[in-house]
C-alpha cells in the first residue's frame, strides 16, 4: 500500500483488477473480497477498491450457481447487498432484479426479514430490502386462497330416520356423498328397509350389485341432496374421509369416493394464516408509498356490468343481424315472402286446382328475424293462424 500511495494507485490498478477477475473466474469471491478489503484504507486506493468491489459484484450476479440452494443463496445475498452498498451502489437495481427472480418462500423472504439486515443503516440496503418486501408480500398476497361464497355439502338432515349404525356416520358426514362397500347379500334387504324413509323423501338412493357383473356384492349408497353453506362455516364443522377395507373377506370394508372439502379447506386456512403472518411481517419494512401499492393491488377489480342477454330465432342465412327491426317490417317482411311463395306455387298448381304436398311456408327464412321468446311464440302462432285460414301447408322447423 505504501508503495502504491507512493508510485500512483492508477500505475497498479491494472494488476490489481486482473488478480481480482483471476479470483472471480475460479469462483474464489471471499479471496477477492479479501484481497479487496486488504487494499482499502484512509489513502488514495478508494476509488480502485470501488472498482475492484465493482468487478467481483457483477461476477457474482451473474454467477447462477450461488443462487441454487437456499440456505447459501441467503448468505451470498447478503454480503453482495452489503459489498455493493459500501462500494458499488449503482449496481443497487441490478442487485434487486437479480433478488427478484430467486424463490419467495425458501430465499427472499428469510433475505429481507434477516435481523442483521434489518439493522442495516445503510440507505441502499434500506431501499433494496424495502422493494424485495413489496415484491414478496405482492407474491404472497396472490397466494391467499378465497375463503368467501357457498360450497356445497352433503349433510342429511333426516339422517336419524336410519338406525343403522353401519352406515349413520357416513349419512351425517357432510363430506362424503357416496358409499360403496363389499357386503353379503343377504344383508342388502335389510339396508333397503332401513334406508326406505330416506329413499321416499328423495334423501339417498341405493344399489345392490356385482362389480362387473360378478363377484362378490357390493351395497351403494348416494346422497341425492346438497345443502349450500358459506366457505367460512366449514372451519367449525368435522367429517371423515378416510377409508378402506379387506380384500379377501366380506368383512364391512368402506369405500369413500369423495374429496375431503372441509379437510382441505382447513389446510387452506391454516395456510392463509401463515401466509398472512408473514405478510404483516413485510409490511413492517415498507414505506408509506408501498403500503398504499400493497392495498391497491389486493382490492378486487370492479365488476363489469352484466349485459342481459336477448333472446333471438334467426335465419342464419339473413344478411341483416340488426335487432332493432320494428314488427311492423318484419310482418310486412313476411307478407311480402308469402305472397311470392303463393306466387310461385300457382304456377306449379296443376289444372285441377289442387295443391302440391310439397309446396310449404318457412316460418324462419330469408330476412325474417323474430326476436324475444315471447314474441316469437306469439308470431309463430299468428302465422300458422293466417297460414291455416288460406289452406296452406305449415311446416315448423
Amino acid at each position: 500500500k505504501a508503495i502504491c500511495d507512493k508510485v500512483g494507485w492508477d500505475s497498479f490498478e491494472m494488476t490489481f483488477g486482473a488478480a481480482v477477475q483471476k479470483l472471480c473466474d475460479k469462483k474464489d469471491y471471499d479471496g477477492a473480497i479479501l484481497l479487496m478489503r486488504a487494499l482499502s484504507g484512509p489513502s488514495g486506493s478508494n476509488g480502485v477498491c470501488n472498482r475492484l468491489a465493482t468487478t467481483v459484484a457483477r461476477n457474482q450476479l451473474a454467477d447462477q450457481t450461488l443462487f441454487r440452494v437456499a440456505t447459501i443463496a441467503i448468505q451470498n445475498l447478503k454480503k453482495l447487498v452489503l459489498i455493493i452498498s459500501e462500494h458499488c451502489p449503482s449496481l443497487t437495481q441490478a442487485f434487486i432484479e437479480k433478488a427478484k427472480t430467486l424463490d419467495v418462500g425458501s430465499i427472499l423472504y428469510p433475505f429481507v426479514t434477516d435481523a442483521n439486515i434489518r439493522m442495516s443503516t445503510s440507505t441502499y440496503v434500506k431501499n433494496a430490502t424495502s422493494t424485495l418486501a413489496l415484491v414478496c408480500a405482492q407474491n404472497l398476497q396472490s397466494q391467499i386462497t378465497a375463503t368467501t361464497g357457498t360450497v356445497a355439502i352433503w349433510s342429511l338432515s333426516n339422517a336419524h330416520l336410519s338406525s343403522n349404525t353401519l352406515y349413520s356416520s357416513f349419512l351425517r358426514d357432510p363430506c362424503q356423498k357416496e358409499k360403496d362397500w363389499k357386503v353379503r347379500k343377504s344383508d342388502h334387504a335389510g339396508f333397503q328397509r332401513d334406508l326406505q324413509q330416506l329413499i321416499r323423501r328423495g334423501d339417498v338412493s341405493v344399489k345392490s350389485y356385482q362389480p362387473l357383473g360378478r363377484g362378490a356384492y357390493h351395497f351403494r349408497i348416494t346422497k341425492l341432496r346438497s345443502v349450500s353453506v358459506p366457505i367460512s362455516s366449514l372451519i367449525s364443522r368435522t367429517c371423515s374421509c378416510s377409508g378402506g377395507g379387506s380384500r379377501y373377506s366380506y368383512a364391512y370394508g368402506t369405500s369413500v369416493s369423495t374429496t375431503c372439502l372441509i379437510n382441505r379447506h382447513k389446510t387452506s386456512s391454516s395456510r392463509n394464516s401463515d401466509v398472512q403472518r408473514k405478510i404483516d411481517t413485510l409490511k413492517r419494512l415498507l414505506t408509506p408509498t408501498q403500503l398504499s401499492q400493497l392495498a391497491a393491488r389486493s382490492r378486487p377489480p370492479a365488476a363489469a356490468r352484466a349485459v342481459p342477454a336477448v333472446a333471438s330465432v334467426r335465419n342464419p342465412y339473413a344478411r341483416s343481424s340488426s335487432t332493432t327491426t320494428s314488427i311492423a317490417a318484419r310482418a310486412a317482411a313476411l307478407a311480402a315472402h308469402q305472397a311470392a311463395r303463393r306466387s310461385s306455387s300457382a304456377l306449379r298448381t296443376p289444372v285441377g286446382g289442387k295443391r302440391q304436398a310439397s309446396d310449404v311456408i318457412d316460418l324462419l327464412d330469408d330476412e325474417v328475424q323474430v326476436q324475444g321468446v315471447v314474441g316469437s311464440a306469439e308470431a309463430i302462432r299468428k302465422r300458422v293462424k293466417a297460414a291455416a285460414d288460406k289452406g296452406d301447408i305449415v311446416e315448423i322447423e
